[in-house]
């Protein structure tokens, strides 16, 4: 059985997000802890370019939190992640 060694980063407001991982590693999942309305905007960058996705996030209309969003990415420069508004987030990535 193979070690994953993922690390976690938990988003809960505006204030909480930007740079997660320096270097190559593997966004493997976002998950949507609690309900709230924000935009995601993942990037494999160490600042705002080279976009990898936007995530337009509403779980206030229909309430399905916990939500996992499983991605299994590979990430070349890094991962900063900017949200739009307050929201509940926890980011699983490894560093490669």
């Amino acid at each position: 059985m193979a070690v994953r060694n993922y690390k976690y980063f938990h988003i809960t407001g505006t204030d909480d997000d930007g740079l997660v991982l320096t270097g190559a590693g593997t966004l493997y999942a976002i998950v949507i802890n609690k309900s709230g309305a924000a935009t995601v905007t993942l990037y494999d960058s160490l600042t705002t370019d080279n976009t990898i996705g936007i995530i337009t996030i509403d779980t206030a209309a229909n309430n399905q939190s916990p939500t996992t969003l499983l991605y299994n990415v590979h990430l070349k420069v890094g991962l900063n992640v900017i949200v739009s508004a307050a929201c509940d987030l926890t980011v699983v990535y490894r560093k490669d």
